[in-house]
């Protein structure tokens, strides 16, 4: 079952990175090669009926997490402060608005990992100057 999918997720990144865009959300293949499995379901074709890769159990407003997951990883790897800035509190509102659209849901797995990526994205804000955040 893991060689499966495996040979799925292959696949689709090859296909990914020969265009860099796929799925109704869109991430450079680089990072969508590093997002957690049930985000996969978002960025590559082909994958959105397959369960393995989406998110299970925590409703429809938890389609703005991964988005969030892709923002802190484009701001890790820019060095233009502003960009930085920008898609740090972009992703902040990607995970805040996650955590509203699942509090009705006090089970749903992302929740706790919301919470600590706010934390993650606050601190990683607080290494911006002031007049840059």
């Amino acid at each position: 079952m893991h060689r499966a999918i495996h040979t799925i997720f292959c696949i689709a990144l090859s296909s990914l990175a020969a265009t860099a865009w796929a799925g109704k959300y869109k991430a450079p293949a680089v990072i969508v090669a590093t997002l957690p499995q049930y985000c996969l379901a978002q960025y590559i074709d082909g994958l959105e009926n397959d369960k393995r890769f989406q998110i299970i159990g925590c409703g429809a407003y938890s389609n703005h997490y991964c988005p969030g997951l892709v923002e802190i990883a484009q701001a890790r790897k820019t060095h233009d402060v502003s960009k930085k800035s920008e898609l740090l509190n972009s992703a902040r509102k990607n995970m805040e608005y996650t955590l509203r659209g699942t509090k009705d849901q006090p089970d749903c797995f992302l929740r706790q990992q919301a919470e600590n990526n706010i934390n993650l994205i606050n601190t990683m804000l607080k290494s911006i100057p002031s007049r840059d955040r």
